[in-house]
């Protein structure tokens, strides 16, 4: 386990997590109380914690960059030779589309000889100003890939339209690899395979689609996001904003309005971010918001031995269809502080319920564990912490925390109330 995540059974109050796991619309007088706020998935309010370092792409663009024309085959020139000597740094026309269309000589096959933009192979620093990294419209593609050894430095770029999906209504041709090891169709906006890094730095990364994992990124390498905004983006297996097996650290980004849509056959897990595969997440200064899954955590899916932190940001509006609006807990190890859980909705509202102005309060809903769902396996701490206003469908279920098996401790005044059926299920300590 990470020595950053904290010893559930320890006494010290030092490094216990703060949840703040609320979620009822009509709870505006509670949340009042508690300083609570949700915005909307337009809002880009996003504040960076005292002390963050020089970035990457700060430290990196002291060097001497290329001008490159705003024109697809010129930038693909560019890259190329990169590639082919040690790397280089290059400065993009300012407000460009660069697209790869899906016919004729501008297509990708024929341009870079694969299904992306030229891989990165080696130390490559873009400087966008504002442009974008657009893609045509044939299915098989993503926009950029990171291979191994390869290290790019990315800011201020859109990445638009990535599709590694097949041709419709076929949607996903590739194999689904459930290993921790990138597949077909996984990344759709950004892949970095192992042995790859990506630091990237006021972008956007938009409107791409994945028939297998990662709408927008898929990690199985190193990738740092920072004051950027992921968003739109979809997945037909898990991670519709961003896929993680490999490290991930998110700085003063938002990460909304994804989906983890399924298969058609089953659903899909992590709206916004999943991480899985032994993968390590950091999250600080950040918003989860306005995501959804087809099937487990609507804004994070922690699981497969994966180590979660998520310190002073807030996961707000996400919904899933079964369990987790804001957090699925598996098999895995979460570290929650100084962060806001509210209005959160998991699981299908029952639309057969009647007298809804008189219930109108209880807004969020899961089948089980309106707030948290803490699987078998998994490690949650509770510490100085409001869940407030859940709700859950079934009459086993628990709208605040509902724990299947797993561990969960509650510490230093955590307030967990008005979460009909009822507060928790298996968890010590808290009351009815």
């Amino acid at each position: 386990m990470n020595d950053r995540f904290p010893n559930t059974t320890s006494a010290s109050t030092s490094r216990r997590p703060l949840w703040l796991a609320t979620g009822v619309a009509g709870l505006t007088g509670i949340f009042g109380v508690f300083g609570v706020s949700v915005a909307g998935a337009s809002a880009a309010a996003v504040h960076h914690p005292v002390g963050m370092t020089l970035s990457t792409v700060e430290a990196a663009v002291d060097g001497t960059a290329k001008d490159v024309s705003c024109d697809t085959s010129a930038l693909i020139t560019e890259l190329t030779e990169a590639n082919r000597t040690n790397g280089g740094m290059l400065n993009l026309a300012a407000n460009c589309t660069y697209t790869l269309t899906g016919s004729g000589a501008g297509t990708a096959a024929a341009l870079t000889g694969n299904g992306s933009f030229p891989i990165i192979e080696k130390p490559i620093t873009i400087l966008g100003n504002g442009s974008t990294f657009a893609h045509g419209g044939e299915p098989g593609f993503r926009v950029l890939n990171v291979g191994p050894g390869g290290h790019l430095i990315l800011q201020g770029l859109t990445i638009r339209g990535g599709d590694t999906s097949g041709p419709k209504p076929q949607p996903c041709p590739f194999p689904i690899d459930p290993d921790p090891e990138p597949g077909s169709g996984d990344g759709a906006g950004i892949l970095v395979q192992p042995g790859g890094t990506a630091d990237i730095e006021d972008s956007v990364i938009t409107e791409n689609e994945s028939c297998g994992r990662g709408g927008g990124i898929a990690n199985f390498g190193t990738t740092s996001l920072r004051d950027s905004v992921v968003s739109n983006n979809r997945a037909s297996v898990a991670g519709g904003g961003i896929f993680n097996a490999g490290e991930l650290t998110i700085q003063g980004s938002r990460v909304e309005s994804n989906t983890a849509k399924g298969t058609g056959k089953s659903g899909a897990d992590g709206g916004g971010i999943a991480n899985d595969g032994g993968g390590d997440a950091s999250i600080t200064s950040s918003q989860i918001a306005h995501n959804r899954a087809g099937n487990d955590g609507g804004g994070l899916h922690n699981d497969g031995n994966a180590t979660l932190l998520v310190d002073h940001s807030t996961v707000a509006g996400n919904s899933a269809t079964s369990n987790g609006g804001g957090l699925f807990q598996g098999g895995a190890t979460a570290s929650v502080r100084n962060s806001t859980f509210t209005l959160d909705i998991a699981g299908l509202f029952d639309t057969r319920t009647r007298n809804l102005n008189d219930r109108s309060i209880l807004g969020n809903h899961a089948r089980q564990g309106g707030a948290i769902y803490n699987d078998t396996g998994a490690t949650l701490e509770v510490s100085a912490s409001r869940i407030i206003g859940n709700f859950a469908s079934t009459r086993a279920g628990a709208g605040g925390i509902h724990n299947n098996n797993g561990a969960v401790t509650l510490a230093n005044s955590t307030w967990i109330k008005f979460n009909p059926p009822r507060n928790c299920v298996n968890v010590p300590g808290c009351g009815y």
